[in-house]
């Protein structure tokens, strides 16, 4: 039994909302989540915000009119997925370019 390994996160610009999705780690030594969490940073406040909780099997949620999470000076969004279980938890992010429109 352990904790759940990073999850890869992937972000995906869909109208005014930002797809987030993740790959759940199941190599050895990864443990299996039972809960997961979607947060955003917010550059102001500077601290992330959680959006959801999710169940352990969750591999995707969309962040609706997510520009509200951009930070105007570097023109991005962060978000972050972590996956928890009773032995412990572990994250992973990514960032949007609200420029470009794509992944960075």
């Amino acid at each position: 039994a352990s904790s759940p390994c990073p999850p890869n996160v992937t972000l995906r610009k869909s109208g005014s909302d930002l797809k987030v999705s993740w790959t759940i780690p199941t190599s050895n030594g990864c443990g299996k989540p039972t809960e997961t969490f979607v947060k955003v940073y917010h550059p102001i406040s500077e601290v992330y915000y959680q959006l959801a909780e999710l169940s352990g099997t969750a591999t995707s949620y969309t962040i609706k009119d997510y520009m509200q999470y951009n930070d105007a000076e570097f023109s991005r969004v962060k978000c972050a997925v972590t996956l928890s279980n009773q032995y412990g938890e572990d994250s992973g992010s990514a960032w949007w370019s609200t420029a470009d429109d794509r992944q960075l």
